[in-house]
């Protein structure tokens, strides 16, 4: 008896991977504008009370760099914006003194990280379009994009709007360009995009944004709408209606002018429409 109680004892100290966890699966990093989350999937034959640890270090050729905690959770994910550079992240099952083995991946979140879209401002002026651009702002800090990555160049795509197949484009490392050649009185469409020279990465695009150009002078208001002439026992009144894309102070011009038409018959003589204004008096000629 005392023979198998030992044998069983050293089978649980000793051998090697004895009682020892199923590791975490499907480990990945999720990242956008370098906000981080290391996801994983528990194993289907993993219950009960199970934490989880993360660690990751930095990778630089070096035996001095030691692996530092970023997790101790329950959950099946861990916030990781502290990892600014390129890193081995690892994570393990535990559940009382048992444990996982650690299951390790590589993150570099200048390559991985997905760039989100610049916040754009669209404005019309003197027959040009002109686009400012700022961000994404980045990290746990939201720094500038341009800070992380150094250079940094906006995309512009432009298209007419009755023509959306033909689009154009212009680039600038500038906050702001002007988009000029551009058909007068015509809506056009504007979208822009980061993109990084070094990683040739590219960044989401920002929500379209559709104004119309003016030219170099002021444009011509618009006319007033649904006129018609209300009249009682010949009290007459005029009315109309504001159009829509008509603001500001605006101030009404109402004339008349009589038109009178005669019509006679003379031997030998042609039809005659004789007109005048604020008169009532006509000349046969």
């Amino acid at each position: 008896m005392d023979y198998y109680y030992g044998l069983v004892l050293f089978i649980c100290c000793w051998i090697p991977g004895f009682g020892k966890l199923p590791a975490p699966i499907n480990v990945t990093m999720d990242s956008f504008n370098f906000k981080n989350t290391l996801r994983w999937t528990q194993p289907a034959d993993l219950e009960g009370d199970v934490i989880y640890i993360v660690e990751y270090k930095i990778d630089i050729p070096s035996n001095r760099v030691a692996y530092k905690r970023i997790c101790i959770t329950h959950e099946q994910q861990c916030h990781s914006s502290v990892i600014t550079y390129r890193s081995y992240v690892r994570v393990k099952a535990r559940k009382y003194s048992d444990e996982s083995d650690w299951v390790t991946i590589h993150f570099d979140p200048y390559e991985e990280t997905i760039i989100g879209a610049p916040d754009v401002t669209v404005s019309s002026r003197s027959g040009h379009l002109d686009v400012s651009f700022k961000g994404p702002l980045v990290g746990a800090e939201l720094e500038s994009l341009k800070m992380k990555y150094g250079e940094l160049i906006y995309r512009v795509l432009y298209w007419k709007e009755s023509d959306p197949a033909h689009v154009l484009n212009v680039s600038t490392s500038q906050s702001q360009d002007t988009l000029r050649d551009l058909e007068a009185w015509t809506v056009y469409c504007v979208k822009v995009r980061a993109y990084v020279p070094e990683y040739n990465k590219s960044g989401e695009f920002s929500p379209a944004i559709c104004k119309e150009t003016t030219n170099n002078e002021s444009r011509k208001p618009s006319a007033p709408i649904n006129v018609t002439m209300e009249s009682f026992n010949f009290r007459n009144t005029l009315r109309w209606k504001k159009p829509d894309d008509l603001e500001g102070d605006v101030i009404y011009i109402v004339e008349y002018k009589m038109y009178v038409t005669l019509l006679f018959y003379m031997e030998h003589a042609p039809l005659i429409c004789m007109e005048a204004t604020n008169s009532s008096i006509f000349n046969i000629l």
